[in-house]
């Protein structure tokens, strides 16, 4: 079983942000997730976390909570509510595009699997 970390960031306005996975993804193209990734053989999870956000989207985050374990397929997916500490995201070739929602607005949104298990894991 592989660890996994997927961060839900809130802004200032309390929306979450969620990201538009590229075309040419070999998972899940084209379906809106939240970044995170593989947590590294050395790494703890919160330094996983930092690392995979800033590699995504070139922004600073801090942990608020972590959730509660979500299991998929070979993955067990460990989610933390975070908030974000700078503006500009900057997106890597993973993903296409980025959006700031209402959590109310999620079923608007063509989303991976467990997306919204994610949510329920830290408290929404």
């Amino acid at each position: 079983m592989q660890i996994v970390v997927s961060a839900i960031i809130l802004n200032s306005k309390n929306q979450v942000l969620l990201l538009k996975k590229s075309s040419h993804s070999d998972y899940f193209p084209n379906k809106w997730t939240w970044p995170g990734g593989h947590v590294g053989k050395d790494e703890n999870l919160e330094d996983s976390l930092m690392r995979e956000v800033d590699e995504e989207l070139g922004i600073k985050i801090e942990i608020i909570k972590q959730g509660k374990p979500v299991f998929f397929e070979n993955n067990k997916i460990i989610p933390f509510l975070t908030r974000t500490k700078s503006n500009g995201v900057i997106l890597s070739n993973e993903h296409q595009e980025y959006r700031w929602i209402n959590v109310n607005e999620i079923n608007n949104f063509d989303l991976i699997p467990k997306i919204k298990e994610n949510l329920k894991a830290v408290g929404f």
